[in-house]
């Protein structure tokens, strides 16, 4: 009996030391479908903060309540969790659910960019499978788990399939897919003498027109797969292009290689008057091609379309450089260089050779300048051309002559005399000097005699 005794009162020491020390509540928080530990899980205590899950999804809590209190757990992405646990209970666990977020896919069409409308779209992952169609927008939306991973797969005609995998956050999520069109069927144009990108080139597939090709010589269209289809391509100042082509399942560029048109072209070459020069050397793109004959032609040129330089070249002419556009219009091309120019010297003298300086020139009745210490004017004039030239000065009668500058002729000297002309007015000039000194002296003289005459007068009386 004493012993029993003993036992007895041990535990009831016990039991009073255990109330007095308080009890340790084990909270365990786990996903409720993966049944995996949730760190970093936040505990409330009548709402009031405790703290977190450790990394084994596990919070101890000590207590020394006497009653039963609410246990409220939240973690981001789950939904919230609360519950009533009693005063003496040591061990709780806590399956949290995974909050419902949206994934909004939005399609689009790569080339384009547009929407692509009734595409079929499924999502899929841990316990979750969901398929949906693509909006006008080309939305198609789902309601996933947050945190989990699903992936996104596109399948639709004429589209190449489409599979992606999304990572869920903890809050909704957009992610925008283009679409790859399976039927799409690139031409690419280029020159076939420069490798450089043909824009405008009009394409025709199965004869019916399927577009002009843009910046970078590329049309893009669509076609049907396994087929030959006729495929002709034309653009100005190229020859026509024409082929039969079967399109497989890995053809996606055909590149076509365009040539210029060749256009023969008649070149002549004809004085202003349109007399033949003959000789005359031409020029092609800086390359010799032939010279004239006695009718002014040179052969048929042979050039591709487009711009070329054309020079002519011929003794006692002008060279003449022209850009010339060759196409279907162009047969013949004529050329009148003007005269060549010389450098002439007019030389204003007298009879004797003495020069005329400072003797106003005109040509043809302008003003072009003055003679020179030398007498001489130097100018430039076209030749086979007559010229009036007119010389004037004070001193000098007017001089005028005609000169016609020969063709050919680099330099030329044309001699215009001078006479000089009688000047009324400084004649009378010198008159009126000569009669006014005349009268000065005679006065002189007057005077001089009267003095004398008094001193006789004087002499006569005495």
């Amino acid at each position: 009996m004493d012993i029993r005794r003993a036992v007895l009162a041990l535990l009831v020491v016990l039991s009073l030391c255990g109330a007095v020390g308080g009890v340790s509540l084990r909270i365990t928080v786990v996903d409720d479908e993966a049944g995996d530990p949730v760190s970093g899980a936040v505990i409330y205590v009548g709402g009031i903060y405790q703290g977190a899950t450790n990394a084994g999804g596990v919070y101890a809590y000590e207590h020394s309540l006497n009653e039963s209190f609410r246990v409220g757990i939240e973690k981001t992405g789950y939904t919230g969790w609360q519950s009533m646990v009693s005063a003496t209970q040591t061990n709780l666990t806590a399956e949290l659910s995974r909050r419902a977020v949206p994934l909004t896919v939005s399609l689009y069409d790569a080339d384009t960019m547009e929407p692509v409308k009734g595409i079929l779209v499924k999502v899929s992952g841990e316990g979750y499978l969901s398929t949906g169609t693509s909006n006008a927008a080309g939305d198609a939306v789902f309601e996933v788990k947050a945190g989990r991973q699903y992936s996104v797969e596109v399948s639709a005609s004429r589209y190449e399939p489409l599979i992606r995998i999304v990572e869920m956050g903890n809050e909704e999520k957009f992610v925008d897919y283009r679409l790859i069109r399976d039927d799409i069927f690139v031409v690419e144009v280029r020159d076939a003498a420069t490798g450089y990108p043909l824009e405008g080139a009009e394409v025709s597939i199965d004869e019916k027109p399927a577009g002009k090709t843009g910046e970078g010589g590329r049309l893009t269209t669509y076609v049907e797969r396994g087929r030959t289809y006729p495929v002709s391509v034309v653009k100005d100042e190229y020859a026509a292009f024409a082929d039969q082509l079967y399109i497989d399942t890995d053809l996606l560029v055909y590149q076509v290689a365009l040539s210029k048109a060749l256009y023969p072209v008649a070149i002549s070459v004809h004085e202003p008057g349109k007399t033949p020069i003959e000789g005359a050397t031409i020029y092609i793109d800086g390359a010799y091609h032939e010279t004239t004959d006695a009718f002014g032609r040179a052969g048929i040129a042979q050039l591709v379309a487009g711009p070329h330089v054309l020079e002519v070249r011929a003794a006692g002419y002008e060279t003449v450089t022209r850009e010339v556009i060759v196409d279907d219009s162009v047969e013949d091309i004529i050329i009148q260089p003007d005269f060549a120019m010389a450098a002439v010297s007019i030389l204003a003298e007298e009879a004797d050779h003495t020069p005329v300086v400072g003797a106003s020139v005109l040509i043809d009745g302008v003003f072009v300048g003055i003679t020179g210490g030398d007498g001489i004017f130097e100018t430039a004039l076209r030749t086979n051309a007559a010229y009036a030239i007119s010389l004037t000065r004070d001193g000098y009668h007017d001089a005028s002559v005609e000169e016609r500058i020969p063709k050919g002729t680099s330099e030329y000297q044309i001699p215009v005399p001078m006479e000089q002309s009688f000047n009324i007015g400084l004649v009378i000039v010198l008159c009126g000097i000569m009669v006014i000194g005349v009268a000065g002296i005679m006065g002189v003289r007057h005077l001089r005699k009267r003095p004398a005459k008094r001193n006789s007068q004087k002499k006569n009386k005495l």
